[in-house]
């Protein structure tokens, strides 16, 4: 018998709400304060001594491998098992039942950077004669999520993206589970599909017996699935790990340049004359702060971006290679090697100052927040004073011609412009 416990990471699927986002890697594989998400997701299970980890990766995505290998540099034993097809979280445990050694393991998604304040509860549940133990928090969204149905303190049903107002309660399932190996021999059973993991779990709640559950509280919900949803990682790696500053000595910083609260940065950036910088702020390797800009709010800037001229930053993500000069970049997210043309504003309130819509596959959704601005893929180009309206995305590979305002999402590939007064858009 053996007793220890394996890991199970999640990392394969489509992302599909994740767009534009995640067009060349993993949602988990996204930077934020100097490491992907992953990183701080793999140190959460070191931490708790589970060093044997099987992570479930697409086909052709080597994103992950090529950057943890096999996880010697960590102290961990990693190994791939890949996801032929996209069919559903059942699928994805069973691409990688040959590599689960023990009695017990968990399933968790990738991006479950705070794993290591759940598994410690979810054991000592688990030593109270409950066959299965389920994570949970509280949500103000029931309807996009897996929710919880309790009698008698014990798991009775798991009710996928209930109907709004139909809620059997405000639990949603945290992406983390600590199954008993012989769940696989019910799971294999099953025809594959979207959700039969979840009808699985409800199957093993009627025959097997007691399923438990741990309820945490005042844990901010962090869940990747929305790109807006990487806010709520940032601020909270961002407050878990950023908690004092940390100025690289390779940093050309000019003496008038003002920086304020805990700000990292890295080799070889470069601060200019009077740029101020407000914490907390994460500037990374070789990028540029220029004159007269504010980076501010829990910002990370990426790898050679370019905060140019009388720019303003803030509360935002700003990944590798992006330029802007004389922009407002406020409470959006910039994949790589995009740029702004001098000018170019995100708008990131309405006027009511409600909260933003988004639309994700041609349904509205409520970003629960009334400070959004914008999400780019990746090459995406922007003339002089372009503008973005709030909630929308611009898919990758865009350009935006001069003196443009975008109202709607535009899908990747696209150009759009403005010609006398009008929306010219073309494919």
């Amino acid at each position: 018998m053996n007793t220890g416990f394996t890991a199970v990471l999640l990392a394969a699927g489509k992302n599909t709400r994740f767009w534009p986002l995640s067009n060349k890697k993993h949602k988990c594989m996204y930077n934020l304060v100097g490491k992907p998400v992953l990183y701080f997701t793999l140190l959460g299970l070191k931490k708790n001594n589970i060093n044997n980890i099987i992570i479930v990766v697409s086909p052709n995505d080597n994103s992950i491998k090529d950057y943890f290998g096999n996880g010697e540099q960590l102290g961990l034993n990693i190994e791939y098992s890949i996801q032929q097809d996209a069919l559903g979280m059942g699928n994805a445990i069973l691409s990688a039942k040959n590599y689960i050694k023990t009695d017990n393991f968990f399933v968790l998604n990738a991006d479950q950077s705070n794993v290591d304040e759940l598994i410690p509860q979810m054991i000592n549940l688990k030593k109270q004669n409950n066959n299965l133990v389920l994570a949970s928090q509280e949500t103000k969204t029931p309807w996009l999520y897996g929710i919880l149905k309790i009698e008698n303190n014990i798991v009775k049903n798991i009710i996928e993206k209930p109907k709004q107002g139909y809620e059997p309660s405000n639990l949603m399932v945290i992406g983390i589970y600590l199954l008993p190996k012989d769940f696989l021999g019910i799971l294999e059973k099953e025809q594959t599909a979207e959700y039969n993991y979840e009808e699985v779990i409800q199957k093993y709640i009627d025959t097997k017996g007691k399923v438990g559950f741990v309820k945490f509280e005042n844990l901010p919900e962090i869940t990747l699935k929305f790109p807006w949803d990487l806010f709520r990682m940032n601020k909270y790696l961002f407050d878990k790990y950023i908690t004092k500053s940390n100025i690289s000595k390779n940093a050309k910083i000019h003496k008038t340049a003002i920086i304020e609260g805990n700000v990292v940065i890295e080799d070889n950036v470069s601060v200019f004359e009077y740029a101020v910088i407000k914490g907390p702020v994460y500037i990374s390797e070789g990028a540029i702060i220029g004159n007269h800009s504010l980076t501010r709010d829990y910002t990370y800037i990426g790898k050679k971006s370019i905060v140019g001229f009388g720019t303003e930053v803030k509360h935002s993500l700003m990944f590798d290679r992006v330029e802007t000069h004389k922009n407002y970049i406020g409470d959006s997210i910039v994949d790589d090697n995009c740029g702004f043309g001098a000018g170019s504003i995100t708008a990131n309130r309405r006027l009511d100052r409600g909260n933003i819509i988004s639309y994700i596959k041609g349904e509205k959704v409520d970003t629960q927040s009334s400070f959004f601005g914008n999400v780019f893929g990746c090459n995406v180009h922007s003339g002089i004073l372009a503008g973005f309206m709030p909630g929308i995305k611009i898919g990758n590979n865009c350009n935006i011609g001069a003196s443009t305002f975008v109202f709607k999402d535009l899908p990747d590939n696209s150009i759009c412009f403005c010609k006398d007064n009008n929306i010219i858009k073309l494919l």
